[in-house]
């Protein structure tokens, strides 16, 4: 299985451009997990 590692950087307004998608990738990442797909 591929394995990845990922990083990045902030914008100044990071905290008001990421609210609307926040919950949505926090529920994906939690179901990744559970699945055994994404590994922390």
């Amino acid at each position: 299985m591929p394995k990845y590692v990922m990083w990045g950087t902030y914008c100044a307004d990071v905290l008001e451009l990421r609210t609307p998608y926040r919950q949505a990738h926090l529920d994906g990442l939690a179901a990744q997990k559970e699945s055994g797909v994404l590994i922390t």
